[in-house]
């Protein structure tokens, strides 16, 4: 009987595959992809990866074929729409027919409980080519009518594609005039990754205007904007460890333009042809021009439009010494640039301001000064006239000045100033009166006016009577006196006795102003002094150092001495005043001295060479 059930079985079957034979270039409706096995659904049997062994089922071997994608041998489909895969559903586990034949399909009744094929080590093998009930996969992987339990048709699963690897990169971000920009903003997006990561980046750059991260294996995009600065944007391939440079171009236009006027004269405001003049401005953020160069003319003068900027400008010719200045250019503008020559004192300003009694300015009062004879070849005169508000100004050489000023409605008056630095110096003149003879008393150092002093006047021939006044607020004494010889003494009365040295002067029929030191308080000053060789510049240690010096106002002497260190310096302090400095050591015939004057405490050395 089962013999029969099975060849009659085995005639339909062969009946059906000749008549879809036709049919065999096309696949079938149903779910089955074409043509292929799924390799991971037979567990060994006599599957070889794609196929059954030979394309066919065995009607005799039972549990051991897979399916072969649907198709015989000849391209027939041995599936119908309602009957369960040859291999799979309804083979036994090959110990003996599970109500199922060899070659056929199962009845609904002879099915296996877990719908497939129960082999000896009770797995299934098999999948339900259209009936799958929850845990079977078709054989590309693919349930055909899952019920939500079945597995996706990617066996791996989407979420489980391993990401690119990641790399540094580094990104420096400069201006146009190769400033580092700091808090420019970076922002990268890179192509789509079948893996679930980001492919996106974004910060801003720190105070050296570098950017860092690590970022995926990808193709980027990478913009870098700035409020101040045009955006840029750069194509990257990143597949190792990168540095990038990008420069930002900027976003603000060029300034305004306008007029330099540099006029160039010496110390004392000649003006000085041929002059070189090389100008460089700070970077700016526009592309500009940022120098500028070019020679003084006949004027001394050198003139250019140049870019609204803040320049440094240098000044050079052979004969002076090389001058530079800051200059902010932020429209037309005139700059005056003073040069000194090789081996000048060195210049500096002086501001007289002539006022009466009542410290109103007087108009038109001459001023002359003389200065004492100096090394270089530098003028030793000033003149000129006060203006409206009583000032004269002049730039002058650094040096020892008698300054006259006089007035036709008021008594002249005579100075000595000591020039060394920019000075204001406020000059009283006395109107015209019966007086026949004004006294000024000054301090013995700095020349000024001195107050509260007892000014003694006596005939030279020793006859009459001695006069005395006190000085005022300008340190004028005036005495009314017949025309002769006079003995003029200014002291600070506590200092009577030190024997001061007077001043003689012839009066006149006109009135006369005489200015004279006062005796005073001595002030004490300090200044280093430097014995170095003669021939090589080294400094001499132990050398002694001795130092004269004479008060202006009586003639008395102090002399000071001290020894030089190992740096060949000694410091010396003493009344101030005019020094005369002499140095000796060991194994040097010569004794040099050098004069100076010293009007206060002073850091520079004085040098004496051996």
């Amino acid at each position: 009987m089962q013999l029969d059930r099975r060849e009659l079985l085995f005639s339909g079957t062969t009946a059906l595959a000749i008549g879809l034979a036709g049919c065999a270039a096309e696949p079938l409706d149903g779910d089955e992809e074409e043509n292929e096995t799924d390799d991971s659904d037979t567990e060994g049997n006599d599957s070889d990866g794609n196929d059954t062994d030979g394309n066919e089922s065995d009607g005799e071997d039972l549990g051991n074929d897979t399916d072969d994608g649907g198709l015989d041998e000849n391209g027939t489909d041995e599936t119908d729409d309602n009957d369960t895969d040859d291999s799979d559903n309804g083979t036994s586990d090959g110990f003996g027919d599970d109500e199922t034949d060899g070659n056929g399909t199962d009845d609904d009744n002879d099915t296996d409980t877990d719908n497939g094929t129960d082999d000896a080590d009770g797995e299934t093998n098999g999948t339900d080519g259209n009936e799958s009930e929850g845990n079977d996969t078709d054989d590309n992987g693919t349930d055909d009518e899952t019920d939500g339990n079945d597995t996706d048709d990617d066996p791996a699963g989407s979420g489980d594609v391993e990401a690119p690897p990641q790399h540094p990169i580094t990104v420096t971000v400069f201006g146009p005039a190769g400033e580092r920009v700091e808090g420019a903003t970076v922002h990268g997006t890179g192509g789509s990754l079948e893996a679930d990561v980001s492919t996106e980046f974004v910060a801003e750059t720190d105070a050296q205007g570098v950017y860092t991260d690590e970022v995926y294996e990808n193709e980027y995009t990478i913009e870098v904007s700035h409020p101040n600065f045009e955006s840029a944007t750069v194509d990257h391939v990143h597949d190792g460890e990168s540095e990038l440079t990008v420069e930002l171009e900027s976003a603000e236009g060029e300034p305004d333009t306008s007029l330099l006027r540099l006029w160039v004269t010496n110390a004392v405001g000649d003006p000085i042809e041929g002059a070189e003049v090389a100008g460089v401005g700070d970077s700016h953020p526009a592309d500009i021009p940022l120098e500028f160069s070019g020679e003084t003319d006949g004027e001394g003068l050198y003139d250019d439009v140049i870019y609204e900027n803040q320049y440094t400008i240098e000044v050079s010719h052979p004969d002076y010494v090389t001058k530079t200045v800051e200059h902010s250019h932020e429209g037309e503008s005139d700059v005056v640039v003073a040069l000194e020559a090789e081996g000048e004192p060195g210049t500096a300003g002086l501001t007289l301001r002539v006022v009466d009694g009542n410290g109103d300015p007087i108009e038109g009062a001459s001023v002359l000064g003389t200065g004492k004879p100096t090394p270089g070849d530098v003028p030793l005169e000033f003149s000129g006239e006060t203006n409206g508000n009583g000032v004269y100004g002049d730039v002058i050489y650094k040096n020892t000045y008698t300054i006259e000023i006089d007035h036709p409605d008021y008594a002249g008056t005579t100075l000595e100033h000591d020039h060394r630095m920019d000075t204001d110096i406020e000059v009283e003149l006395q109107a015209q009166s019966e007086a026949a003879l004004t006294v000024r008393a000054v301090h013995p150092v700095s020349g000024e006016p001195v107050s509260g002093v007892t000014v003694s006047v006596a005939r030279e021939d020793g006859t009459g009577r001695e006069l005395e006044a006190e000085t005022g607020p300008t340190g004028l004494a005036s005495f009314d006196v017949e025309p002769a010889e006079y003995r003029i003494v200014a002291y600070e009365r506590e200092l009577y006795r030190t024997n001061p040295m007077a001043t003689v002067v012839t009066v006149g029929e006109d009135p006369r102003t005489v200015q004279v030191r006062a005796v005073v308080e001595p002030e004490d000053c300090t200044a280093p002094v430097e014995v170095v060789d003669g021939g090589t510049g080294d400094p001499v240690e132990n050398a002694t150092v001795s130092v004269d010096v004479a008060r202006p106002d009586h003639g008395l002497m102090e002399n000071p001495t001290g020894e030089t260190g190992a740096d060949g310096t000694v410091e010396i302090t003493t009344w101030c005043g005019e020094w005369t400095i002499s140095a000796r050591a060991d194994g040097y015939n010569r004794v040099p001295q050098e004069q100076a004057r010293v009007a206060g405490d002073r850091d520079e050395p004085i040098t004496i060479e051996l």
